[in-house]
C-alpha cells in the first residue's frame, strides 16, 4: 500500500487492494530496493472469445523520478513478457501517446513496435 501512496499520492482502501490482487486477471509488479518501491507495472489478462490463448494488456508503467533511466522500466517490461510467454499468451500490448517520448523510447528499447500510424484511443466518461 506504500507503493500506491508513493505513486498515486493516496492510500487505497485495503479491501479494494485485496480484491484486486486476488484476481488472476490482474497483475501488479513492483520493483523495489531495500523495501523502497522504485517503480511498478500494472497489467491485465484479457481472455478472448475467438482464441484459446489470452492476451496481456499493460495498462501502466511508472518509475519514480530519481530512479528513471536505470533499467527499472525495462526490467518490469521484461518480467511481464517472461510471465506472458511462460503462460502461453497470444500477445502482449500497450498504449501510449506518440508525444510521450520517454515511453516511446522505453517501449522501443524493449522490443515493442508500432503496427499502425493511425491507431486511435477513444474513451467514454461514465460518470
Amino acid at each position: 500500500m506504500g507503493a500506491a501512496h508513493l505513486f498515486k499520492g493516496q492510500f487505497p482502501d485495503p479491501d479494494v487492494v485485496v480484491d484486486f490482487l486476488s484476481s488472476a486477471q490482474n497483475i501488479l509488479l513492483i520493483a523495489e530496493e531495500e523495501g523502497i518501491p522504485l517503480g511498478f507495472l500494472l497489467a491485465y489478462r484479457l481472455n478472448r472469445w475467438d482464441q484459446a490463448r489470452p492476451m496481456m494488456f499493460v495498462y501502466e508503467v511508472e518509475v519514480r523520478e530519481p530512479y528513471r533511466r536505470q533499467g527499472i522500466g525495462r526490467a518490469l517490461l521484461g518480467e511481464i513478457q517472461r510471465i506472458s510467454r511462460k503462460a502461453g499468451y497470444l500477445k502482449l500490448f500497450l498504449m501510449t501517446n506518440a508525444s510521450n517520448e520517454a515511453a516511446m523510447a522505453l517501449y522501443a528499447a524493449t522490443g515493442a513496435r508500432r503496427t499502425a500510424d493511425d491507431d486511435v484511443l477513444l474513451t467514454y466518461d461514465l460518470t
